[in-house]
């Protein structure tokens, strides 16, 4: 193939999305997603809708999870720019998701309990993609801890195996990283 880049004429549009980890206290770990939507020149939506250059979308999830069981303990949704007036109304759209543990499944379930005319497609869509940068968040914690003391934190290998098994080509049940990541958890 060529060089698709060099394709680009002018910019249309840029979605960002853009997640942060944070400790709370020992019990816990907060992490900030933020969802945003930018039309770089005016436009007409579906319905003859008129929209002005810059924000459609802009939207944040701030999610309380429990460690190590990684549970969602609260979420809060802060909806700043959305492009139809019924949108604004979804604030809550996903406190259904309160109680759910992060890992296999978790999309699936937040699809479930917060998807299609129940919610929004960008929220589920910026909580789902959260799920992978809360377990590197986790993991960041917990290898600091490690770093500081010296020592492996006890369980961290063991966290890693059960999230990453066949998750990827790195990380399938045969290969080499995994098979290490076994031996380093027993």
């Amino acid at each position: 193939m060529g060089n698709l880049a060099s394709m680009a004429g002018e910019k249309v549009h840029t979605r960002t999305i853009d997640m942060s980890t944070y400790t709370v206290d020992d019990a816990h770990i907060l992490c900030s997603g933020h969802f945003r939507d930018v039309r770089h020149a005016p436009s007409m939506g579906f319905n003859g809708y008129l929209f002005e250059a810059g924000d459609l979308h802009n939207l944040e999830i701030h999610v309380l999870v429990k460690i190590p069981g990684l549970v969602i303990e609260d979420i809060e949704v802060t909806i700043n720019t959305v492009p139809m007036a019924d949108c604004n109304s979804l604030a809550h759209s996903l406190d259904a998701v309160v109680g759910t543990s992060i890992g296999r499944g978790f999309t699936g379930a937040v699809k479930n309990l917060a998807g299609g005319e129940k919610g929004c497609t960008h929220l589920v869509h910026l909580l789902t993609t959260m799920a992978p940068a809360i377990l590197q968040g986790y993991w960041a914690r917990l290898d600091a801890e490690s770093y500081r003391s010296g020592a492996l934190v006890p369980g961290r290998a063991a966290s890693g195996a059960l999230f990453l098994k066949d998750s990827c080509h790195a990380w399938r049940e045969e290969g080499d990283a995994f098979q290490a990541l076994q031996d380093t958890a027993r």
